[in-house]
């Protein structure tokens, strides 16, 4: 079962933003034709609050329960309003939490108690950013040491230039990369060495399929050809991976 781990429900960077409740069927089935075209089985919708919106997710997730899945997007503050909004949307069905980078500091505190809920709640944290800096590196290796149980994932593996703020993480059990958009990159540069490392090192037991958006399947699936990776290790990262990360897809 080939799971995508974070899409958004759109073409590119400026549909993703256009989709409304009155286009929401339609941008439905251009997500499930590409999943069909690409063996994708299931999807979990990352909203970006307030650009992309949660509650239209959990409305895509509930027109396909059997192929979608969303997660909720939440600023940290005010802190009542996030943890009331956290376990809202749990009950109404999302099944991780993203963060992203816009939206908070990572030494607030209240990103460490939001985190904390996350993780009491038995739900993946995702972390939502194009250039993983020091300072949020730092606050993700602090969270992942505090809640071992829980389960971390970098979304675009920290970015082009935040990739190397990444690898000091990978030694760790409960944190993953998530691979879209950076990874094409990384094997189209003098990164490739070093990640071509990495796995001979430590496998593949750390990346995990994701595309961003649904348009760019063809792309990623190159790219990890271009890694010459066996059969298992392209079941790790497109969907071994993924399961443990979202709980066996309950």
């Amino acid at each position: 079962m080939i799971t995508d781990v974070h899409t958004h429900l759109g073409t590119d960077r400026m549909s993703i933003t256009s989709v409304t409740k009155d286009s929401l069927a339609t941008h439905v089935d251009q997500l499930l034709q590409q999943m069909n075209t690409n063996g994708v089985d299931r999807a979990l919708l990352a909203p970006l609050e307030p650009h992309v919106n949660t509650l239209l997710c959990l409305q895509a997730a509930d027109m396909q329960p059997s192929r979608l899945m969303a997660a909720c997007s939440i600023a940290p503050r005010p802190i009542e309003s996030a943890r009331s909004m956290l376990k809202e949307m749990q009950d109404k069905g999302c099944m991780a939490l993203l963060l992203d980078d816009e939206f908070y500091f990572p030494q607030d505190p209240a990103v460490y108690y939001l985190i904390n809920q996350a993780v009491d709640a038995d739900i993946p944290v995702f972390f939502h950013t194009y250039n993983l800096t020091t300072d949020i590196a730092t606050m993700i290796n602090n969270v992942t040491l505090l809640h071992q149980t829980g389960r971390f994932v970098i979304c675009h593996m920290g970015g082009l230039f935040g990739f190397h703020n990444a690898l000091s993480l990978l030694n760790r059990d409960n944190i993953w990369l998530e691979i879209s958009i950076t990874l094409p990159r990384i094997v189209e540069s003098l990164l490739k060495a070093t990640l071509d490392s990495i796995i001979q090192e430590l496998g593949v037991k750390r990346l995990v399929f994701g595309s961003e958006n649904h348009s760019d399947y063809s792309d990623i699936r190159a790219s990890l050809n271009r890694l010459r990776l066996n059969v298992e290790a392209i079941r790790n990262i497109m969907s071994d991976n993924a399961e443990i990360i979202l709980g066996n897809l309950r």
